[in-house]
């Protein structure tokens, strides 16, 4: 392990020699791609090598109660007029698995879910509940250590103190150290 610092004046980033990876910096999280992206092409044109990447860092289960297709689009369509008479919250799906079903709500959790399908049984409606499973993201940039190691640790401190909401690590270059 050897560990290099350039100047006092322009503090460099560490460069560590284990295994040929360096450390780079990782500026994050952002909340939504284009954040990570915006940030990404101003260290772009600051002359730095950057990449922004989403990063899974959980699943979200969401409980969707609806009412299935029926047999025909105006079927649905006037099934839907009749639960917005009533004052139902409804909606007509109109892509994908359950095109011409009727939405009755996307619920975060399961209970709410069994609620509103209880409530429109009572009604004489019956629904079914779907789960969807979706990934939650955060995104990063990483900043790639140059073929001599090094980057002005300083500049992008100075940098992401501008921005809200994230900081500033060093971790494995993985993919961009390697330049893939």
């Amino acid at each position: 392990l050897s560990i290099k610092r350039v100047g006092n004046a322009n503090k460099q980033l560490d460069h560590v020699d284990h295994n040929d990876r360096a450390l780079c910096p990782y500026i994050g999280p952002y909340q939504d791609a284009a954040s990570a992206r915006s940030f990404e092409t101003l260290l772009l044109k600051e002359g730095h090598v950057a990449e922004s990447y989403p990063l899974e860092v959980s699943r979200k289960v969401d409980s969707w109660v609806l009412i299935p297709p029926l047999k025909s689009r105006k079927e649905s369509l006037a099934l839907l007029r009749d639960l917005q008479v009533k004052q139902i919250d409804s909606y007509l799906v109109t892509e994908g698995q359950y095109k011409n079903a009727i939405s009755l709500g996307l619920f975060n959790q399961a209970s709410s879910a069994n609620i509103i399908q209880n409530k429109m049984l009572k009604a004489g409606y019956r629904s079914k509940i779907q789960t969807i499973d979706r990934p939650v993201y955060e995104y990063w940039v990483r900043v790639k250590v140059k073929s001599n190691g090094q980057i002005r640790e300083e500049d992008l401190r100075k940098r992401v103190k501008i921005e809200k909401n994230v900081s500033f690590s060093k971790s494995l270059c993985k993919r961009v150290a390697q330049g893939e």
